[in-house]
């Protein structure tokens, strides 16, 4: 089951886990809490932070590998599209070199969109 499942639904499912048996042991009164199971809650606790930091990391990394995946396939949202479409379609013609520098100095009209 867990094969085909990317980290951020693993992580999801181990949180989802942990969060029922935290509900399971927070029913329970008096006598049926022992130490060993106030441990267990100690336990599950910190795990669920540290799978909340890891999830948090695999979204990131998710959302970068799904950004790669658009570069490379070219499947941007309208806005994306028409940016790439701008910047493929933009020059520097106008640009010249500066004397003493190696800014570029521009003319009033220095970037141009070619139709």
């Amino acid at each position: 089951m867990l094969a085909g499942m990317t980290e951020k639904q693993k992580l999801e499912l181990r949180e989802a886990e942990i969060r029922t048996r935290l509900t399971e042991l927070a029913g329970l009164e008096g006598d049926a809490l022992t130490d060993e199971l106030r441990a267990e809650i100690g336990t599950l606790t910190t795990e669920y932070r540290d799978v909340g930091v890891r999830m948090q990391a695999a979204i990131v990394a998710e959302d970068g590998e799904r950004a790669a995946a658009n570069l490379r396939t070219g499947d941007d949202d309208p806005e994306t599209a028409e940016l790439r479409s701008l910047i493929g379609r933009a020059s520097l013609g106008g640009c010249q070199p500066a004397r003493e520098t190696d800014h570029f100095s521009t003319p009033a009209v220095g970037l141009a969109v070619l139709p």
